[in-house]
């Protein structure tokens, strides 16, 4: 399997829109492996299939997605309601501010 393939596979299998033709979106998921990685693709579906508002308004095109570097870029800065960067009792203290 190619990592486009693998790439939208994954995509189908969050049960966003059903796209049925790959060959539609092949050259532009190769095109954002020249600066990303498999994972980061996928962490994009992720953060999008997490998000209650594209959801619910028919915004799962993988097109929103693959379309430019920029939209990966918003994707992968995208963090899903309830997402926690830091674990730990210290997760929400803000750095010393030094005089």
């Amino acid at each position: 399997m190619t990592d486009e393939r693998e790439i939208f596979d994954y995509y189908i299998s969050k049960g966003l829109v059903q796209h049925r033709r790959f060959d539609v979106f092949e050259a532009k998921i190769r095109a954002r492996l020249k600066h990303y990685t498999v994972a980061d693709l996928k962490l994009c579906i992720d953060h999008m299939a997490s998000s209650r508002w594209h959801r619910d308004n028919g915004q799962t095109h993988l097109s929103l997605i693959v379309r430019s570097d920029e939209r990966v870029e918003f994707w992968l800065a995208r963090k899903p309601r309830g997402y926690q960067e830091a674990q730990g009792k210290h997760a929400g203290r803000k750095p010393d501010v030094e005089a």
